[in-house]
């Protein structure tokens, strides 16, 4: 739980690294609570912010993974959010 919540101050203030350590706990339910929701919130943002197009298709795929368990009430609620998403610079855990 502790990792979670350094993660989830780094991905909110957008580092990728961190966006894509996270969607990877919410996938898996490792010291959060599991959420395809969450899971595609940070899959589909660190795959618009990777630089690297090789990683950027892995990302990719494994977002499409998750959203292929989703209901498309969760896949609208998980584009809402990446919508909605900004980046909280200076947060404090």
């Amino acid at each position: 739980k502790e990792a979670a919540k350094w993660l989830t101050l780094s991905a909110n203030q957008g580092f990728v690294d961190g966006q894509f350590l996270l969607c990877i706990a919410y996938r898996d339910g490792q010291g959060v609570t599991k959420s395809n929701v969450t899971a595609y919130k940070w899959f589909g943002l660190a795959a618009m912010r990777e630089i690297s197009d090789r990683r950027a298709n892995g990302v990719i795929i494994l977002r499409d993974h998750v959203a292929k368990q989703m209901t498309e009430e969760e896949m609208r609620e998980a584009l809402t959010l990446i919508n909605e998403w900004e980046p909280i610079m200076g947060a404090k855990p």
